[in-house]
């Protein structure tokens, strides 16, 4: 959920107190509990100390929401998405591996194919993957856009290749990936298709 600071209080002819946000936007904060519990709100000292702080508005979130289910499957679209997968291997989040993949997915390599139907199996691999990694001592990984061609309004075919580092920021290795990536409904990009060699094909 986007998150915006708050601004200022105002009611609504009920009475009931609406927090306006940075954005334009305002969001009711009643207190009504036990399901809404924000006895802050009742007073003036309580109000001017959330003053600042952030508050889910969900116009934003849902703003946010149709303008990436309407965007194509650009290159800066892409690089993004590989920056977040790149980040997400180098912190060694597992988890935030698993979600740049879409299920059902395939991962091909010269011993054979992989069909992966669970987002849990990507998480297993790459536990394992991170592991050895940090085992011959690289640290952080870069990936390097080499080749998109858009296969349709949905689909692109993506090489990249990968720089591992070591802790010295020294490059010390090298992956080339092939990637099918599909426009989820969410309006980002996931791993279909992989396949990753250790030397340039081309």
């Amino acid at each position: 959920m986007v998150e915006r600071r708050i601004t200022g209080f105002r009611q609504d002819p009920e009475q009931h107190w609406i927090a306006e946000l940075e954005c334009g936007h305002s969001q009711h904060v009643r207190h009504t509990p036990p399901w809404e519990v924000r006895p802050w709100v009742l007073t003036l000292e309580g109000r001017a100390g959330r003053l600042g702080t952030l508050l889910p508005c969900r116009q934003c979130d849902d703003l946010q929401r149709v303008a990436r289910a309407g965007a194509m499957m650009d290159e800066t679209r892409i690089r993004e998405f590989l920056e977040r997968l790149g980040k997400a291997l180098t912190s060694g989040d597992v988890e935030g591996i698993a979600k740049c993949w879409e299920v059902p997915a395939l991962v091909l390599s010269d011993e054979g194919s992989v069909a992966v139907s669970a987002v849990s199996q990507v998480a297993t691999f790459f536990a394992g993957a991170v592991e050895w990694y940090r085992s011959e001592g690289l640290v952080a990984t870069r990936p390097v856009l080499q080749r998109v061609e858009r296969l349709s309004e949905k689909l692109s075919d993506v090489d990249v290749r990968w720089l591992a580092f070591d802790v010295e920021g020294k490059e010390k290795a090298a992956e080339y990936s092939h990637y099918i990536l599909h426009l989820g409904e969410d309006g980002l990009p996931y791993i279909r298709l992989a396949l990753t060699r250790t030397a340039d094909a081309s």
